[in-house]
């Protein structure tokens, strides 16, 4: 089953697909402290390369790079459905993602 079977599956579920200014209008209602809005983020996307990701964490002496790569696309799609179906059942608010794999 491929990812794009895997979210019309989801879609079927009755899970909702936001869009990304439905999830800033989200933080920016719920992040009154700004804990999140004040993280500096960049996303570089080069050509159709999508199993490659790093995270640096950096401050004014060094950097500490996590990187990581997949093979499919499915492993993104199952994340989030796996995701979906722990906090499906929560009322609405801001959740981390210990409360989702826990």
């Amino acid at each position: 089953e491929n990812a794009g079977s895997k979210l019309e599956k989801a879609k079927t579920l009755g899970v909702r697909i936001v869009n990304t200014d439905e999830i800033n209008n989200f933080i920016k209602e719920f992040d009154k402290k700004n804990n999140i809005s004040s993280i500096k983020t960049a996303s570089i996307r080069k050509g159709d390369i999508f199993g490659i990701h790093k995270i640096t964490f950096q401050n004014k002496e060094n950097p500490c790079v996590f990187k990581h790569q997949t093979l499919s696309r499915d492993v993104y799609a199952n994340g989030a459905l796996r995701c979906v179906l722990k906090i499906s059942n929560k009322s609405p608010g801001l959740y981390n993602f210990e409360d989702v794999i826990n």
